[in-house]
């Protein structure tokens, strides 16, 4: 499937030439993109048709950090329901799990959150396909998006301890070390921006807890209706609707997408994975959402992933996140 980005984001980029008396529409259609369609929030445009976009409009402004300009441009309907239930989450730490759930419907590329002692960090891997001057501006402008995000979020002026980026370093580094007021690396082997666990754990001021679990669902109906041929996807968004159910079977997945199991199989295989590993996947994530909410114990969170005792949930878990769920709760 070719990497897409979700049509309505590229309403940043519209705001941002406007303020410079740039008209998007030309551009955008010289370009590739259908103008009409920004404001289609179940649109897409392919990834190199929008960083062909972006780099244009660097250019005309002779901006190289133009993706740092995202956070000045954006609004939360930009990125659908997500927008909001990240800014209605509890904390960081729910907040980012929101983005490593939905990431797949803003944009083509994934993100996975890594933790150690030192804190938490949001990482992408590389932008594939696109020439460097593209590729650094999507991704100056996925981070620098993010961060203002949790800023606004947060209301404390929210600084990272680290940022990490694939690109090289850029002539002038004064932007960047201005917009995230941290130390920041360049030519590393992924993206990533790295917050203390302190931080990870600190209420947002936003926080609206019905308001999130209201715009998850929103989100979960998007990811059912959205018109993208990823097999991956609409796999783990049925296995999502039939966990509360028990463990589904591969057989009942394969039948409610209108296929065989053999057929799934052989497709999952083609993508590089198996409806076993899925499985795994969207539990472990599940597991993660909902053992940082309190209002679930351990026993109901076991029945939401379909296990059929918490002792065999605790044991999966286990496997997955090298601790128990109780201990990954505290």
């Amino acid at each position: 499937m070719e990497p897409a980005f979700l049509s309505t984001t590229t309403r940043i980029l519209w705001r941002l030439l406007e303020s410079q008396n740039i008209d998007f529409v030309s551009l955008g259609r010289e370009c590739g993109l259908d103008p009409a369609l920004a404001d289609n929030p179940r649109a897409t445009y392919p990834v190199d048709q929008v960083a062909k976009a972006w780099t244009k409009a660097s250019l005309l402004m002779d901006l190289p950090s133009i993706g740092l300009e995202s956070a000045n441009f954006y609004r939360a309907t930009d990125l659908h329901a997500l927008g909001y239930a990240f800014l209605a989450s509890s904390s960081l730490r729910t907040a980012l799990d929101r983005v490593i759930r939905y990431s797949a419907i803003i944009n083509s590329y994934v993100f996975q959150i890594k933790e150690d002692k030192q804190g938490i960090s949001l990482c992408s891997p590389p932008l594939l396909g696109l020439a460097t001057p593209a590729s650094a501006i999507l991704e100056d402008s996925r981070f620098s998006l993010i961060l203002a995000l949790c800023r606004r979020a947060s209301m404390e002026g929210l600084n990272p301890i680290a940022v990490a980026f694939v690109h090289p370093e850029p002539e002038d580094t004064a932007p960047y070390y201005g917009f995230f007021r941290c130390p920041v690396t360049f030519g590393a082997n992924e993206s990533r921006v790295s917050f203390s666990l302190q931080q990870a754990e600190r209420p947002f001021t936003a926080a609206n807890h019905d308001l999130a679990l209201a715009n998850d669902s929103v989100m979960t109906d998007f990811v059912r209706s959205l018109q993208m041929d990823n097999l991956v996807l609409k796999v783990k968004s049925t296995i999502i609707e039939e966990l509360p159910s028990g463990e589904p079977a591969a057989e009942t997945i394969a039948k409610s997408l209108y296929m065989s199991t053999r057929s799934l199989q052989r497709k999952l295989a083609d993508e590089g994975t198996t409806y076993t590993k899925l499985l795994s996947d969207v539990r472990f994530r599940l597991a993660e959402k909902y053992l940082v909410d309190d209002s679930y114990s351990i026993t109901e969170i076991s029945y939401l992933l379909g296990f059929a005792d918490t002792s065999v949930f605790s044991r999966a878990f286990k496997r997955w996140s090298g601790h128990p769920p109780g201990y990954f709760r505290k």
